[in-house]
């Protein structure tokens, strides 16, 4: 019998902390594992936390300490567990005196690292909840050991300032800024150039300015765009020893979230980039998504603690979506996360619809039986060519084989999954077999095959192995998406009265709107046609408007500049994609939706643009929406829209299993969507609708426009819209 053993019946706990691991002896350890499961109705936890465990032992990473610690908490808590609470209570005694637990108490561990006499060289005074995070910054690293923080202060509190103030605080010699393109000049160069006494030196890139332009060592700031973060890295790479100590800072940081084990690139190289820097700050109003393993790209830069050994055992616990155990995640981003609600007040929202011309095609029941039409039309059409298609299929694939040299091993073993697939697909049974699909496909066989033959590749593959999901996708896509689209452009376009819902005889116009607001307005959309359309019927009452959209970004800086500037530019209509992060827009004061984002981060997004710390007016946010009467419209209700018409094509296709495959739902897509959120679609999981939703609204492609004059019926749906 074990030592452990003889400890348990004694009833001695002990808990030990040796390289990187700890284990608790002397519990019924079976007993204890009973209760995590019965409190969070999951084996996933224990199974994946416990590295080993006998009846009266258990082992895990250090990293999970904090877990551990939580969960005895809870299980102290409870009515009734399996394991005494006085040995409940034992075990958390000895995890906090006995492991890395300890710090979390001792005042000794605190350094002062945050140096706030520094503040002085600012030409503002941060308010309390803005110094506070630089304490907050200062005691939390040291005591847990980490490397960094996330501010996740809601937009519009002043997140900018914060950040400089911190890492100009914490002394580093040089400080990198990782953003968005579309905010180098304002907020960053902008709030640098006002912010201290004395002007610091910086680096944009693609900075137009000779001032700007010189990546040198030595200056005092670096800001990169995310598309510059390999010119970023081989600079550090470079010249990292006259770099000094360097600080980072990623800005909207929610953009580098990803579940997927294949990071994209982007956050491949903030990750490298980060291994130089002795601090790292993640900002972002919107944290996150869903949490579950999107914190695993943060959990890399600034817990030294999160091995890839401990991330292998992290990323089964909570998959996409931490269901079962959120509290217990929630419970350790808490840690390491400060949240302060605005400080600016909240605007004034107002719901206004309206009965416009044509408006019938938008009701949910003329859409299904458009969705029907198109279901028939494409199920039949790849029915009819499945020879053809599942020829060219397997002749790319060989052509890929003699090209790349593939293995005989690992492509029979790829072509026996996809043999499974295309013999009939089971969401639950062949669960997995799809992403290793694409994972070899991406890695052995696109890069392979010319420019036409990866487009072919692309459509073929799909059809070969899921069609029947294929066609869901594509007509959720074409059918769905484009009637959202062709929606949203007969709302901006309407040049009538809308109601409030609130208050019938309360009518406006969108020229009312606009004159009736105490500064300029926002217009935003999801479709690049809406922003077109909307421009060119504002242009016929007499409005100069500007529009920023994929076309425009480029000029971003210079079109915020005029509609700050000139007083005859009014009002700014942008998709959310290209405006509603990142740029501040207290030059406006109301702000209209043609149609709603389905997810609320970007919501919240948009209405912090105007609602912020430097606005002077009270604000107004807008949503629009037409009126169909009793019956349903696409405009209106978002998450009930998106469960309804994938039910509908379920019912269309004789399907009962709610899942949505194909590499594509139509090719280029779901550019954005990390292979977690995808697998998640495979399995018809509950981010399911979310993840459509990012396919259908802000992952849509900037440069697909719609033409209310060009969209045919169902038999030309295939051919209008090219994807």
């Amino acid at each position: 019998m074990s030592f452990s053993y003889f400890t348990r019946l004694l009833g001695i706990v002990s808990v030990v902390e040796e390289k990187g691991r700890v284990t608790i002896s002397g519990l019924d350890a079976e007993a204890f594992i009973r209760d995590i499961r019965n409190n969070w109705n999951t084996s996933r936890f224990d199974k994946n936390a416990i590295i080993a465990s006998t009846s009266s032992k258990l082992t895990f990473f250090s990293f999970f300490a904090i877990e551990f610690d939580f969960i005895l908490t809870e299980l102290v808590k409870s009515r009734r567990t399996n394991l005494p609470k006085r040995v409940l209570l034992q075990v958390q005694e000895k995890l906090r005196a006995n492991t890395w637990l300890k710090r979390l108490d001792d005042p000794r561990v605190i350094k002062r690292v945050v140096n706030k006499n520094k503040l002085s060289d600012l030409t503002v005074d941060l308010f309390r909840y803005q110094e506070d995070f630089l304490d907050l910054y200062n005691d939390q690293t040291q005591r847990y050991g980490l490397r960094g923080y996330i501010l996740g202060d809601r937009p519009g509190t002043g997140k900018t300032i914060t950040g400089i103030a911190l890492h100009h605080c914490l002394g580093t010699k040089t400080k990198i800024i990782i953003a968005p393109k579309n905010s180098l000049y304002e907020p960053w160069e902008k709030t640098l150039s006002e912010v201290f006494v004395n002007k610091p030196t910086m680096y944009l890139s693609d900075a137009q300015d000779p001032e700007h332009r010189k990546l040198v060592p030595g200056l005092d700031y670096y800001v990169f765009h995310y598309e510059a973060l390999d010119q970023a890295l081989a600079f550090v790479n470079r010249h990292h020893k006259e770099l000094g100590s360097i600080s980072i800072t990623l800005d909207e940081s929610h953009n580098l979230n990803e579940s997927s084990r294949t990071l994209t690139l982007r956050t491949s190289l903030f990750l490298s980039l980060c291994k130089y820097g002795e601090h790292i700050l993640w900002q972002s109003g919107t944290v996150f998504r869903h949490m579950g393993n999107e914190i695993i790209p943060c959990f890399r830069t600034i817990d030294p603690m999160f091995t890839q050994f401990v991330e292998e055992r992290f990323r089964p616990i909570y998959g996409v979506n931490a269901n079962r155990a959120r509290d217990i995640l929630a419970h350790r981003i808490g840690l390491i996360t400060r949240v302060v609600e605005a400080k600016t007040p909240e605007p004034t929202y107002l719901e206004l619809n309206a009965e416009i011309p044509g408006g019938e095609r938008f009701k949910l029941s003329v859409i299904k039986e458009r969705m029907r039409e198109f279901v028939t039309e494409r199920l039949t059409y790849y029915k009819k060519h499945e020879d053809e298609f599942e020829k060219d299929y397997f002749a790319l694939v060989e052509v890929a084989r003699k090209k790349g040299r593939i293995p005989d091993g690992l492509m029979n073993e790829y072509l026996k999954i996809t043999t499974t697939l295309h013999d009939g697909y089971d969401p639950i049974g062949h669960k997995g077999m799809p992403e290793q699909a694409n994972k070899f496909e991406a890695s052995y066989i696109l890069p392979h095959l010319d420019r036409d033959q990866k487009i072919r590749f692309n459509d073929v593959r799909s059809v070969y192995k899921y069609m029947d999901l294929k066609v869901q996708g594509e007509a959720l896509g074409r059918i769905l998406g484009t009637e959202r689209a062709l929606c949203a452009a007969a709302i901006g376009s309407f040049q009538g009265e809308f109601v409030n819902l609130s208050d019938r005889d309360d009518r406006y116009t969108i020229k009312d709107l606009i004159d009736s607001a105490p500064s300029k307005t926002v217009i935003f959309t999801s479709y690049v046609q809406a922003v077109l359309d909307t421009e060119k019927s504002l242009r016929e009452q007499g409005f100069d408007p500007l529009v920023v959209y994929g076309e425009t970004n480029a000029d971003l800086t210079a079109i915020r500049r005029e509609f700050t500037n000139n007083p005859a530019k009014n009002p700014l209509i942008a998709t959310y994609q290209s405006l509603s992060t990142a740029v501040p827009l207290v030059m406006a004061s109301r702000t209209l939706t043609l149609n709603q984002p389905f997810r609320d981060l970007v919501r919240k997004q948009a209405v912090a643009r105007t609602s912020r710390i430097g606005q002077e007016h009270p604000t107004t946010f807008v949503d629009l929406y037409i009126d169909t009467g009793n019956e349903p419209n696409i405009s209106e209700r978002n998450r009930d829209i998106l469960q309804w018409s994938r039910e509908a094509v379920e019912q269309i296709m004789g399907r009962t299993v709610v899942s949505i495959a194909a590499e594509s739902l139509e090719r280029g897509l779901v550019a954005g969507m990390d292979q977690d959120g995808f697998s998640s679609l495979l399995g018809g999981a509950t981010l399911a609708y979310e993840a459509l939703a990012e396919v259908l609204a802000e992952d849509l492609p900037e440069d697909v426009t719609y033409s209310i004059e060009n969209f045919g019926g169902s038999g030309r749906s295939a051919e209008v819209l090219n994807w």
